[in-house]
Formats: structure tokens, C-alpha cells, sequence
């Protein structure tokens, strides 16, 4: 311990020198920018994107001639000579009539019954195409710290170095490591950066 109070410029130094030369090489990550957060029964999640489904949904609504509202008559003046049976079997037939419109979320089809000069039933149905959004997430990273001895030989077996380490990991998945141990009965300070490759 004393040899590492005696020598904490020279480990600074050692370290600014790593530091810089990691920076100026590249090899540092880049800031990225923090990705959108949620919450989902009070637990937070990292959102890693979102997917655009669309479902079809048809609706079909029935309606009786009586509730559609009359709003104008044309009455136009019929020549004498006409066959009075044809216009009653005309009047009193039940006439099928189809619209459909087409928009950009589906289709809208239009169904009348038209007998006696008046609207028997009308049918719409509507087919639709909406979006539903998914949202794809993972649960959001926790850091974690980590401790635990070393020691390495060599030799016929010999002990070379016995080393306590603490290790952390932060939430972006970095790891910053400190190791204390002795070599020859000398204390030596260990200190570790890893980044992912």
C-alpha cells in the first residue's frame, strides 16, 4: 500500500497516457444518444423499435327504409300514351342497387332496396384497414459490480502473484476494473478499461 501512495503521480501518468492514446487512436466508443425509455407497470424499459401492423376490421350495419330521411320529390309530367302495367310492375318490384367507394383505409359498400318509389332497406358495410402499433423493448440495463481473488504460477506449480479485484459494469456494458496483489512480496496495483469489441 505505501508503494502505491509513494507512486500515485506515476500511475496518474501511466493512465492519462493510456487514456489519450486510446482517444487519438479511435478505439474510444462514440457518445451515442440515449435510447427512448418506458414505463410498463412501473418497471422501465429501453424501447428498441416499433412495428406497424395493419388489421382489417369490417363493419356491417343494417337499416330499415322508414328511418332514411326523404328530402326532395321531382315530379316530371308523364305523356298520354304510356302501358299503366308496365309502370305498376315497375313500381311494385324490388329494384337492388350496389355503390361502392373506395378510400384510403377501405372500401365502403352501399346496398339499397328500392321498391314503391321508396328506399325498403339500406346496407353498409365497410371494410377497414387500420394501423396498430407494436412496440419491441428490452429491459433497461442495470449495473452490477463484481469481486473476486486471483492468482497465477509458474514453475513446477509456484505461486507468482495472489490479487484481490473489484469490477464494475455499468449500465452502457462497460467494464472498469481495480486489482490489488503482491508479486515477490511487492504490492502491485492493477487497473483495467475493456471496452466492446
Amino acid at each position: 500500500m505505501k508503494w502505491i501512495i509513494n507512486n500515485v503521480n506515476s500511475i496518474f501518468a501511466f493512465l492519462l497516457g493510456a487514456f489519450a492514446v486510446l482517444y487519438f487512436r479511435g478505439c474510444l466508443p462514440e457518445k451515442q444518444s440515449s435510447p427512448k425509455v418506458i414505463k410498463i407497470e412501473g418497471k422501465k424499459y429501453e424501447v428498441l423499435k416499433h412495428d406497424t401492423v395493419y388489421q382489417k376490421k369490417t363493419v356491417t350495419q343494417y337499416r330499415d327504409g322508414v328511418y332514411v330521411y326523404k328530402y326532395d320529390s321531382v315530379y316530371v309530367e308523364i305523356t298520354p300514351d304510356v302501358d299503366t302495367s308496365a309502370i305498376l310492375k315497375d313500381y311494385y318490384s324490388l329494384n337492388m342497387f350496389r355503390d361502392t367507394f373506395k378510400t384510403e383505409i377501405g372500401d365502403i359498400v352501399l346496398n339499397d332496396t328500392i321498391s314503391q318509389n321508396r328506399i325498403k332497406g339500406r346496407t353498409y358495410t365497410a371494410t377497414f384497414r387500420y394501423p396498430e402499433i407494436t412496440t419491441i423493448v428490452k429491459e433497461k440495463p442495470k449495473a452490477a459490480v463484481f469481486a473476486g481473488l486471483g492468482t497465477s504460477f509458474y514453475g513446477e506449480g509456484r505461486i507468482a502473484e495472489v490479487s484481490g479485484h473489484l469490477m464494475l459494469e455499468t449500465k452502457k456494458r462497460k467494464l472498469y476494473g481495480v486489482g490489488v496483489g503482491v508479486i515477490n512480496k511487492e504490492p502491485v496495483v492493477k487497473l483495467n478499461v475493456l471496452l466492446k469489441l
